[in-house]
């Protein structure tokens, strides 16, 4: 299953051409979160939109007239632009479904056009592997580790409320790639560990501004 998990946001009244493209990934094993699967009856929708949000790299939209009437995918597409924007936890990916006009955040942005492009499902899964590298806390180098440390503690307070036990971080951008390292939420628990790399980046910073 892929690293990286994707958050599917659209119209129900676009479902048709959605779940077609949702399976295609799934049958590449790349991993989404879809309403019409994730959800089981009883659950409280907005607490598992909320956490979904915070387990996925990417937000796809499937823009659409339709999309963008309804005020529930409105919703969703406001708490992702707050997470790629403001805390940059998430990545958006843009479909465009119909020749709906794009909202001024994401009308600069390059997007897949289902009247443009043969195989959407082929699309998304080749911008994904195209712009993100993932790497292991364990196997990090001394380059990448120092890249790493900065963020986890800027991130801090984000990384603790993810709800999963493996936590993703996006670090920013390296040699053109997207920057992803998955560690174990242990990692932050162990106050020994932390306070050691905030003492080891704090006496590497100390030396470099001397």
């Amino acid at each position: 299953m892929s690293a990286e998990k994707l958050f599917i946001s659209y119209s129900r009244q676009d479902s048709k051409k959605v779940v077609e493209i949702v399976d295609y990934l799934k049958s590449k094993n790349i991993e989404v979160w879809f309403d019409q699967k994730d959800i089981k009856f009883g659950n409280d929708i907005v607490v598992r939109i909320d956490a979904a949000l915070g387990e996925c790299q990417y937000f796809v939209i499937f823009a659409s007239k339709n999309y963008f009437a309804n005020e529930w995918t409105k919703a969703e597409y406001q708490a992702a632009n707050y997470l790629a924007l403001s805390l940059k936890t998430l990545s958006i990916l843009v479909v465009k479904l119909d020749d709906v006009a794009l909202p001024p955040l994401i009308a600069s942005s390059a997007y897949l056009s289902l009247e443009q492009t043969e195989n959407i499902g082929q699309e998304i899964k080749n911008a994904i592997q195209s712009t993100s590298e993932l790497y292991n806390w364990e196997t990090l180098s001394e380059q990448m580790f120092l890249i790493v440390v900065p963020e986890i503690f800027k991130n801090l307070g984000t990384l603790k409320r993810q709800a999963q036990d493996k936590v993703t971080l996006e670090v920013g951008n390296y040699n053109s790639s997207r920057i992803v390292v998955q560690f174990s939420k242990d990692l932050l628990r162990n106050e020994i560990l932390m306070a050691d790399l905030e003492t080891e980046w704090q006496i590497y910073e100390t030396h470099n501004f001397l």
